[in-house]
């Protein structure tokens, strides 16, 4: 019963990071884990406020293609890094 418990954590998290570490695109190197990474690594290095994080993500949302599955705002990509 313990073991079941813990096969089924276990397969949780190894599906979230599966997921999350999935390229963007054929040719791009990134994944929606790095990417939240590195937004939450330019809000920390510059003391940007949500807001600004949010409006840099739609913009960067209306720039690239649309196959990109980019975070649509700061929320979600903080939620991305704090489920793993």
């Amino acid at each position: 019963m313990i073991n079941d418990a813990f096969g089924v954590q276990a397969r949780h998290f190894y599906d979230q990071l599966e997921e999350s570490t999935r390229s963007l695109c054929e040719k791009n190197p990134h994944s929606a884990l790095s990417v939240a990474i590195r937004l939450m690594n330019i809000k920390s290095d510059w003391n940007v406020p949500n807001a600004s994080m949010d409006s840099m993500l739609d913009l960067l949302g209306e720039l690239v293609n649309l196959e990109f599955n980019i975070d649509k705002n700061f929320y979600q990509a903080k939620r991305l890094v704090f489920k793993l």
